[in-house]
């Protein structure tokens, strides 16, 4: 039989001999499971893609369906060029925000990671996917001058 967490148990022991006596009960007694449920969490916003700027605001939702609730939200950022995964601590708990610094030409994996306050971590991160790919601005200092009579212009 499972116990929920959170919910209060009340109980006694006994004992029961070889003949199969059962003694006398113990006083009551209560107790609540400890949360073990490791709470969740998704990334709302970017979403998957490709990006048009190097600073990206990372937001998402946690909850916990255990009873301790959620007491931190972490974002990682793993760079797809070297592998590497750089863990970020995010405002806000159930509701949360990150802004990420990244480069140009990139691709990214976004995962958010939530723990609750009896400190279980969220097995499997929410992730999307990014890359960031600016636009190509405008040519700048570029100045063009006509040819002598006659002469050709060309490009």
């Amino acid at each position: 039989m499972g116990l929920a967490d959170g919910t209060i148990y009340n109980y006694a022991v006994s004992g029961i001999d070889k003949a199969g006596q059962e003694g006398a009960k113990s006083d009551p007694a209560a107790g609540t499971p400890k949360d073990s449920l490791p709470p969740v969490s998704r990334i709302a916003a970017p979403a998957a893609g490709r990006l048009s700027t190097t600073q990206v605001a990372v937001s998402g939702t946690a909850a916990d369906s255990g009873t301790a609730g959620v007491a931190k939200v972490q974002l990682g950022v793993t760079d797809s060029a070297t592998g590497q995964t750089s863990w970020l601590d995010a405002s806000g708990a159930s509701t949360f925000s990150v802004t990420v610094q990244l480069q140009d030409g990139r691709a990214y994996k976004l995962a958010s990671r939530a723990t609750d306050a009896s400190g279980n971590v969220e097995a499997s991160p929410a992730a999307v996917e990014v890359t960031v790919d600016l636009p190509i601005g405008k040519p700048q200092g570029l100045a063009v001058q006509a040819p002598a009579e006659g002469g050709k212009l060309e490009l």
